[in-house]
């Protein structure tokens, strides 16, 4: 969106206009909330909160290490993703948003952690969940 103000004649010159143009810069979206994980044997199925109608697509980035950085593993038009994880991996996801405006400050983290052995019978899998005060 584009205003465009005049205001003439300028002081000491005939015909002269003075202009003043202020655009409206874009916002990106609102980032998703509430992104949380599930685990089934080695499949991972993340889903989210969607903050913001105008959505082109989510950005599921993830990493391997707690220091790693974090990389686009895929993108999603829903607000639901499934992964496949092999047992003895951890691995970290966030998600953001996506459209013309740009992109959305990052989801809360979530940590997954694929288990080799079970115990009882049961595969013993882990899901941890916690919000970064500083996108990262």
């Amino acid at each position: 969106t584009q205003i465009v103000f005049e205001q003439g004649p300028a002081v000491g010159g005939a015909g002269a206009l003075n202009f003043v143009i202020l655009n409206k810069k874009a916002l990106p979206p609102e980032g998703p909330t509430s992104l949380t994980a599930t685990i089934e044997e080695a499949t991972v199925s993340l889903s989210w909160t969607a903050n913001d109608e105008d959505v082109t697509s989510y950005s599921i980035h993830t990493k391997d290490a707690a220091d790693g950085t974090f990389k686009e593993l895929n993108t999603s038009t829903t607000n639901a993703f499934t992964d496949t994880l092999a047992a003895g991996v951890t691995r970290w996801y966030r998600v953001f948003t996506v459209n013309s405006d740009g992109t959305s400050l990052g989801s809360n983290v979530v940590r997954v952690t694929k288990f080799i052995g079970t115990h009882n019978g049961q595969y013993e899998n882990r899901v941890s969940s916690w919000k970064l005060t500083q996108a990262t």
